[in-house]
């Protein structure tokens, strides 16, 4: 994928989010994950292994569509571009802010989309893909 078509579909994944802050569903069911969180590390940890807890399924060969953030969290199986799209809506429901982040990975047959959270004053990891990474800062 040449750094063109990475830049284009993180920016996808963003306006899927974005657009999925808007839907009924998508905040009461973020608000209903976040209820009780003690602090931003918490929330993006319960956020994270919320959406981890949905079927992985990649996308089939030659298709690239990213479902609606309702739909994952309604548990349709999806694959990383997908969950990266609810982990940035769910943040962005609960005011934090988050990126798409594009991991091309040498000789691996498919690449990854991944999502992180500012947390502290840097960005972390919080990537619902299984095995699922919460922390660490992204560089």
């Amino acid at each position: 994928m040449s750094p063109r078509d990475d830049a284009t579909l993180c920016a996808r994944v963003i306006r899927v989010a974005v657009d999925a802050t808007r839907d009924p569903y998508v905040v009461r069911e973020t608000w209903r994950v976040a209820r009780g969180a003690r602090d931003a590390r918490e929330l993006v940890t319960r956020i994270v292994r919320h959406v981890l807890a949905v079927p992985y399924q990649p996308d089939g060969p030659g298709s690239d569509p990213i479902q609606s953030v309702a739909e994952t969290l309604r548990g349709v199986p999806c694959d990383c571009e997908d969950r990266a799209a609810a982990v940035l809506a769910m943040l962005a429901v609960c005011g934090l802010d988050g990126g798409a982040v594009y991991v091309a990975v040498e000789g691996a047959p498919v690449d990854h989309m991944a999502s992180c959270a500012r947390v502290g004053g840097r960005y972390v990891w919080a990537d619902a893909t299984p095995p699922g990474i919460i922390g660490g800062t992204v560089t």
